[in-house]
C-alpha cells in the first residue's frame, strides 16, 4: 500500500515538474505548426542532453550524445536564414537530397533558374534543406537508443 503510494506520488510529482519545464515553449505558440514541433523535440533534445551529461547511462553514450547536439544544432538553424551566411555550403552535391517521392529538387527547372539568378536564396535554401535532412537522418537512425 505504502508502495503504491510512493509510486503515485513520484509520478504526480514527476507530471508537475514537467507542466513546470514545458510550460513557456507551450504557452509561447499558438498556431502549433512545424517550428513549434520543432521547439518541443528541441526542449526535449535539451533535457536529454543533460540528463546523459550526468548520469553514465549506456555504452558509447559519448557518440550518442553528439549526435543528440548535432540534432539539436540542426534544429536550431532550421528557419534562420542567416544561418549560412558564415558558413561555407557546398551546392554540388544538393542533387542527391531527396524529398518525400525520392526525387532531387534540382530534377526541375526552377532550382536551376534559381541558383543562377539568386544564388544567395537559393545557398540558404540549400542549407536548410541540408539541416532537415541531416536532422531526419539522426533522428530515423539514432532516436530509438536514446530512449530504450
Amino acid at each position: 500500500m505504502i508502495e503504491k503510494l510512493k509510486t503515485r506520488w513520484n509520478c504526480f510529482k514527476k507530471g508537475i515538474l514537467n507542466l513546470v519545464y514545458y510550460f513557456h515553449v507551450i504557452w509561447s505558440d499558438r498556431d502549433w505548426d512545424w517550428s513549434f514541433m520543432m521547439d518541443l523535440q528541441k526542449h526535449k533534445l535539451d533535457s536529454i542532453i543533460k540528463h546523459y551529461e550526468t548520469n553514465n547511462c549506456f555504452v558509447n553514450q559519448e557518440i550518442e550524445l553528439r549526435y543528440m547536439r548535432i540534432a539539436k544544432y540542426c534544429i536550431e538553424n532550421i528557419g534562420n536564414v542567416h544561418a549560412a551566411e558564415k558558413r561555407y555550403i557546398n551546392d554540388k552535391n544538393f542533387e542527391r537530397i531527396r524529398d518525400a517521392n525520392g526525387q532531387s529538387p534540382m530534377e526541375n527547372g526552377f532550382w536551376k533558374s534559381f541558383k543562377d539568378k539568386n544564388y544567395e536564396y537559393f545557398i540558404n535554401d540549400v542549407y536548410e534543406e541540408k539541416l532537415w535532412y541531416l536532422y531526419n537522418r539522426i533522428i530515423q537512425t539514432r532516436a530509438r537508443k536514446w530512449w530504450d
